[in-house]
């Protein structure tokens, strides 16, 4: 997925870019998921590595099928691994609260086992978004 963004604002070597909601949003399945601020804009913290300053356009490249098993892990996991405690717990116990407890601890920790996955994973270029050209340069 290649989407334009504009730099807001630098850290060293690494830039947030804001990337507004664009025409495709209004056909995609998958709209109310994107974690849009109050005024529809996406913020990204990425690697600066083409020297782009504040102000400038860029073009940056989000790798699709990373976005859509992103997607998946931070949506189904913890849904699949409550429906599982909860089956678990009740199974077990044949109580309701049992299985409601187990449910619970099984979400916290998918929650917890995906914060440890993200931090992996931010580890890892391949997964990361980057810019891949500057496309109109801010001369204030």
């Amino acid at each position: 997925m290649i989407e334009q963004a504009t730099v807001v604002e630098l850290r060293g070597q690494r830039a947030k870019i804001a990337l507004r909601s664009e025409d495709e949003c209004e056909h995609c399945f998958a709209q109310h998921m994107c974690n849009l601020g109050h005024d529809g804009v996406r913020y990204l913290d990425i690697e600066n590595t083409l020297g782009a300053q504040i102000g400038d356009a860029v073009e940056v490249y989000l790798p699709s099928q990373n976005v859509l098993l992103m997607a998946f892990l931070v949506y189904m996991v913890p849904l699949i691994m409550l429906l599982a405690g909860y089956l678990l717990g009740n199974g077990l116990s044949g109580s309701e609260h049992i299985g409601t407890a187990t449910g619970v601890l099984a979400l916290i920790g998918s929650f917890l086992g995906l914060r440890f996955i993200d931090k992996r994973i931010a580890q890892q270029a391949r997964w990361n978004p980057v810019i891949r050209r500057v496309l109109a340069k801010d001369h204030q």
